[in-house]
């Protein structure tokens, strides 16, 4: 795989407990609202191909979109799964040493029997085996806090993950302090990385409450700007990465919510790894299972160099992605 600059971000997301590849049928329909409406990510079929320049028939359709499913399935078969994403992480940090971050958005942790008999046990494990890094939450939370605290501890202890869990948005109940560590800062290839945990925002009112009624949730823009700012001023961070579970409608407006403070602070960028996209980004990606990847990103030199023109994974920024291929069937 061709480098690109002196840091490479691994995110992955939605995987939903599915250890084994499967096959994948990605959906007919995809609907945009308002401007959205007929604008990447939310295009399907045909007009996904065209607008990435996919040919039909090759692995990445087969991956990406329903076209031709049956045919494609038998010739391609299942896609994905932790093997996968294991050699894919191993394959890229053997060959950039130091100067990767593996970040996980979430929803690990459920979607599977052995998943719900364990409570997120067997995926916890499996999260650890991958190398997993910096870790936010979605479908966690339905375990319970007590377990979430348990396998992920708070924001005065760790639990069972090796790496940090980070959800800024999240806080106690009547209290209204903190529930766990909003972000940390990763020194990576000579990089001073800073990284904010957004879980999702709508847990109270998307899931029964009683899983959550100790819990405050809410998307805090002026928490996450507040940090960011913190994070350039104090932690002398060279770029700011939000690891978020928003959605991509909510990940997509906050580029133009923040763009006056981030504008004056074009040196150091800031950039967004967000749930469920289906933009160029999510079809570079190791398939894990239907509506879920991991995807492979290199960013441009975050210190010492001017900044680039800002383009691709909805930077806040100045800062440039490009995708890599990873996978091809």
């Amino acid at each position: 795989l061709n480098t690109l600059g002196n840091v490479t971000l691994l995110h992955l997301t939605d995987t939903h407990a599915t250890l084994l590849p499967v096959y994948a049928r990605e959906p007919d329909t995809l609907l945009g609202v308002g401007e959205e409406r007929g604008k990447p990510p939310y295009l399907t079929g045909e007009r996904f191909l065209r607008a990435y320049g996919i040919p039909r028939g090759s692995a990445e359709a087969y991956a990406t979109t329903y076209l031709d499913f049956p045919t494609l399935a038998a010739r391609y078969g299942r896609l994905g799964g932790y093997a996968h994403l294991a050699t894919l992480i191993k394959r890229i940090g053997a060959e950039r040493p130091g100067r990767t971050l593996l970040l996980d958005g979430g929803d690990a942790l459920q979607g599977s029997a052995t998943a719900l008999w364990s409570r997120g046990e067997d995926m916890l494990r499996a999260t650890n085996q991958l190398g997993v890094e910096v870790f936010t939450a979605h479908w966690e939370f339905t375990y319970g806090l007590d377990r979430v605290r348990e396998l992920f501890g708070d924001r005065e202890r760790g639990g069972r993950f090796a790496g940090e869990f980070l959800a800024q948005n999240v806080a106690e109940a009547g209290w209204g302090e903190r529930a766990f560590k909003p972000c940390t800062v990763r020194e990576v290839g000579g990089v001073r990385l800073g990284v904010i945990g957004q879980a999702f925002p709508y847990m109270p009112v998307a899931h029964p409450r009683r899983f959550v009624p100790d819990l405050t949730f809410g998307i805090r823009e002026d928490q996450v700007q507040a940090l960011v700012d913190e994070l350039r001023d104090r932690g002398k961070v060279d770029a700011v990465v939000l690891l978020s579970h928003n959605g991509i409608a909510v990940d997509l407006s906050w580029p133009r919510a923040c763009a006056a403070s981030t504008s004056s602070s074009a040196a150091t960028p800031t950039m967004v790894c967000r749930s469920r996209s289906r933009s160029a980004a999510r079809w570079w990606s190791a398939r894990a299972r239907t509506a879920s990847s991991s995807a492979a990103w290199t960013s441009t030199s975050a210190a010492g160099a001017s900044p680039p023109t800002a383009t691709g994974c909805c930077p806040c920024s100045a800062v440039r992605w490009r995708p890599i291929p990873t996978w091809r069937g």
